[in-house]
């Protein structure tokens, strides 16, 4: 074997110290292209010819080096270079190559070369560079170099990637190191960077420590309800944080921010700007909180001047319900100052009010102020200075807010209220005023105050929230409106994230939603509308932080049982009210199926809140509108979808409805009973029914209960259960009320007049009327303007009213009786019974509901317990009427267990006018409609003494 001629002394020398350094000699014959590799002894180890091809082909060098390494062995150079080798693991090897040209004694050109393995030498540089990259506590990247890789992914960021960054700080942390020591507190810090590890360990992510306990997550290409899902995720895991017997628990508070597609420019000083200013306001907010910034908008410019709205009120304005409306006109107009004054005008020309004024509030100084009222023509304004008010004052009013933010002033009962505190409340000749308080993130900044000038007016509670939802949009815009962008001074947020929850904001959500409907893309998605029932019962129990938390789990929840999250768009309205525009997983006429998917998870989110306040009812509310190509825009589904959503009532068992075609029709007819009223009672239109009432011994007519039926101009007839209920709802229940009571007074007196025989009449009435004490006047007037003796008349109010409105309806009751009207309890046994109500309530009839009748004579059981139910009512001294009798057997029944009176269609439905009057003049003391009970020989016996 050939060897190089050097002496064989030198040769062992040159050994040891290749075999120390790793080192290998070769020659490269330039002209044959032919490698030579020597061992360590400087024996020919291998020979290669056609090197240039087996470099392509065989060698294990790595493709990125290959060129570089031939470029030296073509054009003979001398030179040094480091290359990269696979290894037989795979595993990169790391070599240096040094080359010196010789001209052979035959002139030909030879690279006398050595390779140096240095993959140690390079791994520990790569560990010492990493070292000087990481924190050394928690191994996550240091401030400055992950502030480095940030700024390289944005500098980098494509037009459609997303990211988000989040600022974590451990809440008290100087408590945790004072009390358990720093070795401890080093520990929660490394324990916590293994679970930022744990959390993010899917996602393309960069992980730092900021410094001290503060720590930096930034996401890259994430979805914003993936980002909102990850912190809700990992402020939980925090909380279930266990270090041992210590018993030390620790919380976190963070800040975040989230960079959205088509968006870049930013660097990481500017989104940790808004990220740390985010923790600043979950701090404020006490601990264990997140909030998500709002300064990455697209901002616009102020308008100097507000544009003035001269313009009259559109129609359509007039079509939805308030709340529709309220949001439409926010979403359509750009300018909020034109918003808001044109949201306030037709507020108050729809609900009759003469002045609305945004009151502003500032606790500290203990002033009130307003910038935004509208009044009626002729209405004085107010508050057109500062005022001053007492604490004593302030905290009288903030107390008497019901559940949701509602207090109505009447201004001859203000005499809960200090002289002061009247002057400021009851101003500009208001006689009724419904104040409404307004929130920004928890915090009251004052109220809206609604005036009615002209008299007294009383209100329905479907139209006091009503009016509460508004509030809470115009506060939710308004605060919006005073946020000013501390990255660009001069310019107007415009807000993209809800800082509570970390979904993209109600405006945003409807300007992604209206481009897909105006782009026709609409096949197959659903609008989606959730509510908490009630939740601010919640937030009185367990606080506004727990209050908080819950709806922050309840987006996490959701946004985890949704597969389809690219076509997924969720905002928070307002408060605890929720939207969502997904795709849909059913065709439209398979509705159930979309019912029970979406109750499911309702009941499912229910269920752990129940497990985890066991004392709360937690109860949700949805409704559905599915979206097709035919939806006209964003707002209609969103009203469609509010409005089902309003349709669920508490204590159903489904907590979801679909808008269907027949509740498109429902709705569409409340529309047209709302606006067609005033005009149905011009004309006359709502016309009075009387359904008489029977002795079951004699079957003489012993009285009659008035009844209202609409006989609309197209000749459709709609019952009461059509209207009533939409006028129960807006108040002008009551104005029907005295509609009907004037009609039934004057009937009577025409009768009268003409010496007809009568019998007491019965009218419903509204338990609205018992909000005002000027009710029993109004009812006295219109007797005594006809001369008709109370005691013909009497008024009925249901057993649900009675119950529901106790106190006050008591005490209406009382001075109806004072005044010698009778009183009566309507639908007794329809499912608020309760016994001690009969007996503390002035009343002197009792009716009983026409479905517990039924249900009582169904077996000897209810047959026995209606027996006795009916002597405990006549022996406390009231007079019994049994409604809804229809067959024979029911009055063969009641005859036996001692029912005095009857009313139902067995003896009479209800007639009009004319015919009523005709079946007095004929039929007075006769068998009532021709009928009497089927009087067998042997007639069978119900009932046993």
């Amino acid at each position: 074997m050939e060897t190089l001629q050097v002496n064989r002394k030198q040769i062992e020398k040159l050994s040891i110290v290749l075999n120390n350094s790793r080192i290998k000699i070769f020659e490269y014959l330039v002209d044959e292209d032919t490698l030579v590799v020597y061992n360590n002894k400087f024996h020919i180890e291998k020979t290669i010819a056609g090197y240039m091809d087996y470099i392509d082909n065989k060698s294990k060098i790595h493709p990125e080096d290959r060129e570089k390494i031939k470029q030296i062995y073509k054009e003979a150079k001398e030179a040094t270079v480091e290359i990269r080798e696979f290894g037989e693991n795979g595993d990169i090897k790391h070599s240096v190559l040094e080359f010196t040209k010789i001209v052979n004694e035959d002139g030909k050109l030879t690279l006398i070369g050595s390779t140096r393995d240095i993959t140690e030498q390079r791994k520990q540089e790569k560990k010492l560079k990493e070292r000087a990259r990481k924190d050394s506590l928690t191994g996550l990247y240091n401030q400055v170099y992950g502030k480095k890789c940030i700024n390289k992914y944005l500098n980098r960021k494509k037009p459609f990637d997303s990211c988000g960054m989040i600022v974590l700080d451990v809440d008290c942390f100087k408590l945790v190191n004072d009390n358990y020591g720093h070795l401890f507190g080093d520990k929660v810090l490394a324990r916590l960077a293994m679970l930022l590890k744990e959390v993010f360990r899917d996602n393309d992510s960069i992980l730092m420590r900021a410094g001290g306990d503060e720590f930096v997550i930034f996401v890259k290409d994430i979805l914003n309800i993936e980002l909102v899902r990850k912190n809700v995720e990992l402020m939980q895991k925090i909380r279930d944080f266990q270090f041992g017997k210590t018993g030390c628990t620790i919380t976190c508070s963070a800040g975040c921010c989230y960079l959205p597609e088509n968006v870049s420019g930013y660097t990481y000083d500017q989104l940790f700007e808004n990220a740390d200013i985010a923790l600043y306001k979950a701090k404020e907010r006490g601990k264990n909180c997140y909030v998500y910034c709002d300064s990455l908008q697209h901002f616009s410019s102020m308008i100097a001047e507000q544009e003035k709205q001269e313009e009259m009120l559109e129609a359509r304005y007039f079509q939805n319900d308030i709340v529709a409306t309220a949001f439409e006109i926010f979403e359509k107009t750009n300018n909020f100052e034109v918003a808001i004054y044109l949201l306030l005008k037709v507020i108050g020309v729809r609900l009759e009010f003469d002045r609305i004024t945004i009151v502003q509030t500032d606790i500290k100084d203990r002033e009130i102020y307003s910038d935004y009222q509208w009044n009626r023509e002729g209405i004085p304004k107010v508050l057109e200075t500062v005022r001053h008010f007492d604490k004593e004052d302030f905290l009288t009013v903030f107390n008497d807010f019901d559940e949701n933010g509602v207090l109505v002033l009447q201004h001859d009962h203000m005499q809960r209220y200090s002289e002061s505190a009247t002057k400021i409340l009851i101003q500009g000749e208001a006689k009724t005023i419904v104040c409404v308080a307004m929130y920004c993130e928890g915090r009251y900044t004052g109220a809206i105050t609604y005036a009615v000038c002209k008299e007294k007016r009383s209100w329905s509670n479907e139209m006091l929230k009503q009016l509460s939802e508004v509030t809470k949009i115009i506060s939710a815009h308004f605060a919006k409106n005073q946020v000013m962008n501390h990255v660009y001074q001069g310019a107007i947020t415009r807000m993209e994230h809800d800082t509570l929850t970390g979904l993209i904001s109600f405006g945003r959500f409807h300007e992604e939603v209206e481009r897909i409907i105006l782009a026709n893309k609409t096949s197959d998605y659903m609008m989606i509308y959730t509510d908490f029932e009630n939740f601010k019962y919640f937030n009185y129990k367990y606080g506004y932080t727990l209050g908080d938390q819950v709806l922050k789990d309840f987006c996490s929840f959701i946004i985890g049982k949704t597969e389809e999250k690219h076509n997924l768009y969720f905002t928070r309205v307002v408060s605890d009210q929720f939207l969502m525009f997904r795709t849909a997983s059913h065709e439209k006429d398979e509705y159930q199926g979309i019912i029970e998917e979406i109750e499911k998870v309702n009941e499912e989110f229910m269920l752990r809140q129940k497990e985890k306040f066991p004392q709360s009812n937690v109860v949700l509310r949805t409704g559905v509108y599915y979206v097709t190509p035919e939806c006209r825009s964003t707002s209609y589904a969103i009203d469609a979808a509010n409005y089902v959503r309003q349709k669920v009532k508490g204590g159903e068992k489904g907590s979801v409805r679909f808008y269907d075609d027949e509740m498109q029709k429902q709705r569409e007819l409340e529309n047209e009973i709302v606006n067609d009223m005033k005009e149905a009672m011009e004309q006359k239109q709502f016309k009075v029914y009387f359904q008489p009432k029977y002795s079951i011994k004699s079957h003489e007519i012993t009285g009659a209960e008035a009844l209202v039926r609409w006989e609309r101009d197209n000749g459709t007839v709609l019952s009461p259960n059509a209207f009533i209920p939409v006028y129960e709802n807006n108040g002008k229940i009551i104005e029907l009320d005295f509609y009907v009571f004037e009609t039934v007074v004057e009937f009577i007196a025409e009768n009268l007049k003409a010496g007809r025989e009568q019998v007491p009449i019965s009218i419903n009435a509204s338990s609205l009327h018992a909000s005002d004490p000027q009710t029993i006047n109004t009812y006295i007037n219109i007797l005594k303007k006809y001369s008709v003796d109370p005691t013909m008349v009497e008024i009925e109010l249901t057993e649900t009213a009675v119950v529901s409105e106790y106190e006050s309806v008591r005490k209406l009751f009382d001075s109806f009786q004072l005044h010698g009207i009778k009183t009566a309890m309507d639908d007794f046994g329809s499912g608020y019974s309760v016994l001690n109500t009969i007996v503390d309530i002035p009343v002197d009839v009792i009716k009983t509901d026409r479905g517990f009748i039924t249900s009582c004579l169904e077996t000897d059981r209810g047959i026995y317990f209606l027996k006795h139910l009916i002597d405990m009512i006549r022996n406390l001294g009231y007079q019994i009427i049994c409604e809804g009798v229809e067959t024979d057997e029911q009055i063969e029944i009641l005859r036996q267990i001692g029912c005095d009176e009857i009313q139902g269609y067995w003896y009479s439905k209800p007639l009009k006018m004319e015919d009523y009057k005709e079946l007095l003049q004929t039929e007075k003391i006769s068998k009532g409609g021709g009928k009497t009970p089927k009087q067998a020989k042997s007639p069978k016996i119900y009932f046993r003494q």
